[in-house]
């Protein structure tokens, strides 16, 4: 597993180090725009990975300056790609991100059967 992130400058090998992945969870703060927006570009990074190996995680959802749910939604739709919003002070939702988890390396174990 490889978390990315940073600098536009180090884009350029990053699609070399997920190669062989089955999973991809694409991780953005619910309190950001820009960082909801700015996901096509890690998704481009992952185009290898199947849709349904891939999960959009939103954190920070206990702020109380979070984005509008529905916006969140519409975004993972067109993504075409499950979601879940977590806080990871309060721990709401690691349930919900724990069984989709789940859900997904179980298909894939299915899939290489």
């Amino acid at each position: 597993m490889f978390g990315f992130g940073g600098q536009k400058q180090f884009r350029f090998f990053q699609g070399s180090l997920i190669i062989g992945s089955k999973v991809a969870i694409v991780v953005f703060d619910c309190c950001s725009y820009r960082s909801l927006m700015q996901l096509n570009e890690w998704i481009e990074i992952i185009d290898t990975i199947p849709n349904e190996h891939r999960l959009l995680v939103g954190t920070k959802l206990d702020m109380e300056n979070s984005m509008d749910i529905q916006e969140i939604e519409e975004h993972a739709t067109n993504l075409d790609m499950d979601y879940v919003l977590v806080s990871s002070k309060t721990g709401q939702n690691f349930d919900s991100l724990h069984k989709k988890l789940q859900e997904i390396l179980k298909s894939i174990d299915g899939d290489e059967e």
